[in-house]
């Protein structure tokens, strides 16, 4: 199978083009992507992917991907050659992309663990775990320890990493969450709802309403829909991030004194 997740920041913004054939766009960009393990005494080191998006994604990247920001890409590697005008053959290996992360939101994608929410503090305290298991391993350390505590440790971080490395940079309660399917996420729903967090969920005609604070009719089996209503609300959450942004930036600007401009208070009254 061929399947690649990836991780990191972009090095640049994508390049946008044009295939010649049918006018397919094409966004292009490199990933710098931290390695898991660096040597005592050396900093880690990182390598630069070469990611390829057609169509839709290719234009999302294009739209919302910028230089040094965070992504996440799911894709499949894919080799290419090319001749130069020598009649040389070059090889290139990049990353097809097929799903990217764009809205910046925390996400449980694994069985709900009891306290989520309600405990939060305690599941705080694991998650505290899973970064210092992260920062032990990628400082090298890991590297001294016998062979069965390095299998021993992977198994743990990784137990630890599929569980709650969707919520590993959450500090807090969040304003409200998004549920797939009600009669699976029951518990997600009632913790969200003791707490007074807003829940929108994505409901078949066999949901029980309750406790759902706007719901969402559709097919919450089908990847199709899921993957729709969940691009929809991405969506919302990006133009609401671009929103406050920009009425912050306003406020600041509204907020500059006549002296600090280099114009007196006698010439803003004129």
């Amino acid at each position: 199978m061929n399947k690649v997740e990836l991780l990191g920041r972009l090095t640049r913004d994508p390049e946008v083009r044009y295939t010649q054939t049918n006018n397919t766009l094409v966004a292009s960009f490199s990933l710098a992507v931290n390695r898991r393990f660096a040597r005592p005494g050396e900093e880690r080191q990182a390598d630069f992917i070469n990611i390829v998006a057609w169509s839709k994604l290719g234009e999302f990247c294009s739209k919302y991907f910028k230089k040094g920001q965070q992504v996440a890409i799911i894709g499949r590697i894919q080799t290419r050659t090319w001749d130069d005008d020598q009649g040389q053959k070059h090889y290139i290996t990049e990353v097809v992309a097929e799903e990217a992360t764009r809205a910046g939101a925390y996400y449980i994608n694994r069985r709900w663990l009891g306290g989520m929410l309600t405990n939060f503090e305690t599941i705080r305290g694991r998650v505290n775990k899973l970064r210092e298991m992260e920062d032990f391993i990628n400082s090298g350390h890991v590297d001294k320890l016998p062979k069965k505590e390095i299998a021993k440790l992977n198994r743990e971080l990784s137990k630890l990493s599929k569980t709650l490395g969707g919520i590993k940079d959450m500090r807090g309660l969040p304003d409200l969450i998004f549920i797939v399917d009600q009669k699976k996420e029951d518990i997600a729903i009632k913790e969200a709802n003791k707490l007074n967090i807003p829940v929108i969920c994505l409901a078949d005609t066999n949901a029980d309403p309750d406790g759902i604070d706007f719901i969402i009719p559709g097919n919450d089996d089908a990847i199709r829909s899921i993957k729709l209503i969940s691009s929809k609300l991405a969506d919302a959450v990006l133009e609401g991030k671009q929103l406050r942004e920009t009425n912050a930036n306003a406020k600041k600007i509204e907020e500059i004194k006549p002296e600090d401009a280099g114009v007196s208070a006698e010439e803003v009254k004129a």
